[in-house]
């Protein structure tokens, strides 16, 4: 996988693309550590009730975050179909 710098785009798809690609396994990364952080909070809870319930409110912000992560992958698409412009002129999408 190739960065482009953002400031190398010419287009505003191509700035958010970029800017997509270069966060992205950033945000997968994160999603990884919550989830790992998720199992801990779990497996720690010895029964105590409290502590489920901020595990399960946990994983549910994981969750969305990693939602949130993968749906930005269509973003640019999105932008594009409402601007009525095609994704082939722009290098990194």
């Amino acid at each position: 996988m190739e960065f482009i710098p953002p400031t190398k785009e010419e287009s505003l798809l191509g700035i958010i693309c970029a800017v997509r690609d270069g966060l992205f396994p950033i945000f997968m990364s994160l999603a990884v550590i919550g989830f790992l952080v998720v199992a801990y909070l779990y497996l720690t809870a010895g029964g105590n009730e409290q502590k489920i319930e901020t595990a399960k409110r946990t994983f549910k912000w994981v969750i969305g975050g990693t939602v949130f992560a993968i749906l930005s992958l269509g973003a640019p698409h999105i932008i594009a179909e409402i601007f009525n412009t095609s994704l082939n002129s722009v290098g990194s999408c």
